[in-house]
């Protein structure tokens, strides 16, 4: 049977074609969490016509006040997780895929919400991260119905709003609807070579430097909070870049920079003046700090703020620093039945093993604690929140290959 359906996922390109173009042309722009309903309707239907039992699970309001991060941009948006299931026992094999994308941003060759085919590739926000991945997925659902696949367990698929503000659809599923499968499949863009195992954890805040406005013309009279901010960043990095590079993931990472935690500063930066004649009295920055497995979040927090207000006093300025999300690191660990079965099929449909590393960037895998997890999609990461993002369709069609051989493989 397995050897049929790959055959017949085979012949779903115009499926493929017309699914994602679908999707694509739906711009649920976070924030604030444009079209969601709509997208959520056909979701929905495509998960029915495939022989799922789906449920429409709203977040409510409340919720979204206390963990949603662009709040009260949320107002008047409805968020809907769908949820579909095949069965209804032991294992759960359950995939993942989240249908909010960032603003498109200026610079567009085309029509970011028009999907275009250029060489067999199709271009448009959200095609890499993560519309791709979502059509992957029904395509391997539609391939299974075909054949009249029966799950020797329970095959579940969530479709989830928010992973671009913090995960948090994907997280309302798991703590507060107490979904815990065994195994989890995250379709985010990973390259059809490379398997990642888990994600580096995210320590994002703000730091507050104050000084004294004055008018521009009389700079002495006044205490200029850029130029103390640019000399608390210098004196920490020296301190902080040696700790950074002390450290090290005993992980496989394909980019020897990416072994090690990091930290960006000033991806945000503003003075609250916000005019050119006035000396600053005010100036607020950005840090975004990646924790490998082997830190403990709590303890980086707090180192990370010890060296700041050290830095701080070392230079006489006077901060504030705020952190908005700690969010740990995970890592499934390689020997687990999960990667070894999804290295095996990768495998058996591209013809060489795959890649495995550790994710550089956040997923919604870190909700599902319970879990053994890994992430696995069609489209290059490098592309994800790019201009002129796309995806290929053959490489949207082999991950389809991948799932199908996965879940026969796991609940055959």
């Amino acid at each position: 049977m397995l050897k049929q359906i790959l055959n017949y996922i085979e012949e779903l390109e115009n499926y493929a074609i017309s699914t994602l173009s679908k999707l694509i042309s739906i711009p649920t722009v976070n924030p604030p969490g444009e079209m969601y309903v709509n997208i959520t309707k056909f979701l929905a239907n495509e998960l029915k016509d495939n022989g799922l039992d789906v449920n429409l699970i709203e977040i409510p309001d409340s919720y979204l006040e206390r963990y949603y991060p662009y709040s009260p941009q949320h107002k008047g948006y409805q968020r809907l997780i769908v949820y579909g299931k095949l069965g209804d026992n032991e294992p759960r094999l359950h995939f993942n895929g989240h249908y909010d994308v960032v603003p498109a941003g200026l610079g567009w060759k085309t029509d970011p919400f028009k999907p275009v085919i250029i060489n067999n590739k199709i271009y448009g926000r959200g095609a890499t991260d993560m519309k791709g991945g979502i059509t992957s997925i029904l395509i391997m659902l539609k391939a299974l119905k075909k054949f009249k696949f029966i799950p020797n367990g329970t095959m579940e698929v969530a479709f989830v709003p928010d992973e671009e503000a913090s995960g948090i659809g994907t997280k309302y599923l798991v703590e507060e609807c107490k979904v815990m499968p065994n195994f989890v499949i995250i379709a985010e863009p990973s390259g059809i070579d490379r398997l990642a195992i888990g994600h580096k954890g995210l320590i994002r805040g703000m730091v507050r430097v104050k000084g004294k406005q004055a008018h521009g013309s009389m700079p002495w009279i006044g205490n200029n909070a850029f130029l103390k901010a640019s000399e608390l960043v210098l004196n920490f990095k020296k301190e902080y870049d040696k700790l950074l590079l002390s450290r090290k993931t005993s992980y496989p990472i394909d980019i020897l920079e990416g072994s090690y935690p990091t930290i960006n500063i000033g991806g945000y930066a503003e003075s609250i003046s916000r005019k050119e004649s006035i000396v600053p009295g005010e100036f607020i920055f950005s840090i975004d700090r990646r924790t490998i497995p082997e830190e403990d979040p709590i303890k980086a927090e707090e180192e990370l703020k010890q060296i700041l207000m050290r830095s701080a006093k070392n230079v006489g300025a006077e901060i504030d620093v705020k952190i908005i999300t700690n969010l740990p690191a995970v890592a499934t660990p390689i020997e687990s039945q999960i990667v070894k079965i999804t290295s095996e099929c990768i495998e058996s449909i591209i013809g060489k093993e795959p890649i495995l590393s550790l994710a550089f960037g956040r997923t919604d895998l870190l909700y599902y604690k319970d879990s053994k997890g890994i992430m696995y999609g069609p489209g290059k990461p490098e592309c994800s929140h790019a201009i002129d993002e796309y995806v290929s369709l053959k490489d949207v069609i082999t991950v389809a290959k991948v799932f199908a051989e996965l879940t026969i493989k796991v609940m055959g």
